[in-house]
């Protein structure tokens, strides 16, 4: 799973008041940190993702299919308790 910084940035916006929530949480294989001209959830749309400058070195990645957010990304990391509110899992769903 690859997900974008800026993302889990919007997210914690829309969730003002409430818990917020980091990178951690949704389990991602690879977070991307990235300069400001990529919109939040752009992730969603990456076909193919190369990492590294040179052909010969670096990774590409192709998309597969979509992640199906489970009820974990409700679980705090740190102590492990769930959100009684089921966010941010419902403010996604949005």
């Amino acid at each position: 799973m690859v997900m974008h910084e800026r993302s889990v940035h919007d997210l914690n916006e829309r969730l003002s008041g409430k818990t917020k929530v980091d990178c951690q949480q949704f389990r991602g294989n690879i977070v991307v940190d990235s300069n400001a001209n990529i919109p939040p959830y752009n992730e969603d749309n990456w076909l193919w993702l190369r990492i590294g400058t040179d052909v010969e070195s670096s990774v590409v990645m192709h998309y597969n299919s979509d992640c199906l957010r489970c009820i974990l990304v409700n679980v705090n990391v740190e102590n492990y308790t769930r959100n009684s509110d089921f966010e941010p899992l419902r403010m996604l769903k949005k």
